[in-house]
């Protein structure tokens, strides 16, 4: 099977929080390898306003 989609090494941070002087950065996902292979089915679900989109 032929990959469709393929991520590695996926990093995403976000400013959280305060004033933008103070703002901390948040480590929602870091290292993240994905695999999609062709004929496969991803589903993707969180909270609304998690950044799913």
């Amino acid at each position: 099977m032929s990959a469709l989609l393929q991520v590695e090494g996926l990093v995403k941070t976000f400013p959280a929080g305060g004033p933008p002087w103070r703002r901390r950065r948040v480590h929602a996902v870091s290292g993240v390898d994905l695999v999609v292979g062709e004929g496969r089915t991803l589903g993707l679900v969180g909270e609304s306003g998690s950044g799913k989109s």
